[in-house]
């Protein structure tokens, strides 16, 4: 029968758990051991706000669970528990503000751990706010991120950075504030790192502006923008003219007939 493997490790499994409640028994003239809990794996651990502690009595060594102080919380991760491991700092970017804590609180969203800060026993001490032009979503960050071109952050602590509103933009990172499309430009969207140029022949004499529709007006007859991103009209030259808005250059008067005054729509004058 005890060949059976099966019988065998519940034998072992048993046998094995009794030592080890045995072994806390003993300990009891050295303080208070609290609950424990054993697993399948037959090691004996310490319950969630408690750490554990090694006690030599007649030359073996035993150990029991004491509590986990303020800044400090019991082992949290699973190969820690069952190396019987003490109760640990908290650290960077967490705390603990009172005792037998199973988890050290992260620092929450829109702050960050102070650097070199552990064991911190409350927020003020672990954990500060991102600085203007910094955010951070997420708890429990030892640093906070840049907002990106196309945005700003202004205040302290934020938890998302803000985008650009229409008519502004942004090229740099690390922004306090988004800036006014110039004379010529227009943006429409949101979160802009960039303005759109109004196109060749229109022109755009207002900053901020969001719509291209009512941002960039068509160059009168007699004038033209050659280039995108005008913030006002040429005059067409003498001897030159241009009798249709919305034009990229003017033309040369026909052969026999010109105009005296710049800004002209057509040649009305009889060539010298």
């Amino acid at each position: 029968l005890l060949k059976d493997p099966k019988i065998k490790l519940i034998l072992e499994f048993n046998l094995t758990r009794t030592i080890a409640e045995m072994k806390l028994q003993e300990v009891d003239d050295y303080g208070a051991a609290f609950p424990i809990s054993c697993d399948r794996r037959n090691f004996c651990v310490c319950k969630g706000g408690y750490g554990a502690k090694k006690i030599t009595k007649d030359g073996e060594e035993y150990f029991t669970c004491v509590p986990c102080e303020a800044g400090t919380s019991s082992p949290v991760n699973k190969t820690e528990q069952d190396n019987y491991a003490a109760c640990q700092e908290c650290e960077v970017g967490s705390y603990s503000s009172t005792a037998l804590s199973s988890h050290c609180v992260k620092c929450g969203k829109g702050k960050f751990g102070r650097e070199g800060v552990t064991g911190g026993k409350n927020e003020s001490e672990s954990c500060e706010p991102c600085q203007v032009g910094r955010y951070v979503a997420v708890g429990g960050a030892t640093q906070c991120e840049v907002c990106p071109p196309g945005s700003f952050c202004n205040t302290t602590g934020l938890t998302e950075y803000v985008p650009c509103p229409e008519g502004h933009y942004q090229t740099q990172s690390s922004s306090s504030k988004c800036l006014p499309c110039p004379m010529g430009r227009y943006q429409n969207l949101k979160g802009s790192a960039a303005c759109e140029d109004c196109s060749a022949g229109k022109y755009n004499a207002k900053e901020g502006e969001r719509d291209e529709f009512f941002a960039c007006i068509y160059c009168d007859p007699g004038r033209f923008s050659g280039q995108a991103g005008a913030s006002a009209c040429s005059n067409c030259a003498k001897s030159y003219f241009q009798s249709d808005s919305g034009q990229s250059e003017c033309s040369i008067c026909p052969d026999g007939l010109t105009n005296k005054i710049e800004g002209s729509s057509s040649c009305p004058d009889f060539a010298p």
